[in-house]
């Protein structure tokens, strides 16, 4: 890390510093955090409750941490041909295979919700149980 700092520059940016503890000394970046808590605690409860109804058996994994869940199907899914078939319906996921270090990983989903829509999150698992259909998994 050391190496990596050195050959980047070596510094760290001084007005960016100088701004975030200007923020926490006037108590704006714990509002900024309570605030966003609320945000995101909203749009990942509209994600779960959607994915319960749409995808029964599904296992939700991570949903106390973070801004993306693993979603661990029942069955067998090709993973490859499931994010292809999200995507075709304007669904945007990740194999979970993508995001293992090490492989075997358990095949699954890794889905976002930081940018989710709550009034369209039935509308898009509705449409990622549809991609799950189309390859061949139950739903």
């Amino acid at each position: 890390l050391v190496a990596a700092k050195r050959d980047t520059g070596g510094g760290s940016p001084v007005i960016e510093q100088l701004a975030l503890a200007r923020l926490i000394e006037m108590g704006a970046f714990d509002r900024h955090l309570r605030r966003a808590r609320k945000i995101y605690r909203t749009r990942r409860d509209a994600l779960l409750t959607a994915v319960d109804q749409q995808l029964p058996g599904w296992a939700v994994l991570g949903a106390t941490s973070g801004l993306h869940v693993w979603l661990q199907p029942r069955d067998v899914v090709d993973t490859a041909a499931l994010v292809a078939a999200a995507a075709v319906r304007g669904v945007a996921v990740e194999a979970t295979t993508a995001w293992a270090a090490h492989p075997p990983v358990l095949a699954g989903l890794v889905v976002g919700y930081a940018t989710l829509d709550v009034e369209r999150a039935a509308e898009a698992v509705a449409r990622l149980a549809d991609a799950v259909r189309d390859v061949g998994s139950s739903v």
